[in-house]
């Protein structure tokens, strides 16, 4: 991202389907997002159908693999990032998103389990 400019970074906990990494790096890209972050294991990969499915955005967004999500997460608000975990039995809609300003990470749950406790537990 440039300098000055709040990054919007998206980061992803289990989501193990390639096309569905593609797809989420696809619209990063078209909504002006600044990276994705993937964890190392229990996560697809960039991975050919991965690359097809984000329609060649992921060579320009930067998708970045991590050891343990919730340590990066953490690193990510000691740096004074807002972290916002989407649950669909969350208390705030993602219309409210707007009025926090500032850099945020958004945190995206698996297909099928949504957020992991953990993951869940760091965001604000």
């Amino acid at each position: 991202y440039d300098a000055g400019q709040d990054p919007l970074i998206v980061a992803l906990d289990g989501v193990t389907d390639p096309r569905n990494l593609g797809a989420i790096v696809r619209s990063v890209s078209a909504f002006g997002g600044h990276g994705v972050v993937v964890p190392e294991r229990r996560a697809a990969g960039m991975t050919a159908g991965a690359w097809k499915s984000s329609a060649g955005t992921a060579a320009r967004t930067p998708v970045s693999r991590v050891t343990n999500l919730t340590r990066a997460l953490e690193g990510f608000k000691k740096e004074g990032i807002t972290v916002v975990g989407l649950a669909a039995d969350g208390e705030h809609k993602v219309e409210d998103l707007e009025a926090l300003g500032g850099p945020v990470v958004i945190v995206i749950g698996s297909e099928g389990k949504g957020l992991g406790r953990l993951v869940g537990e760091t965001c604000d």
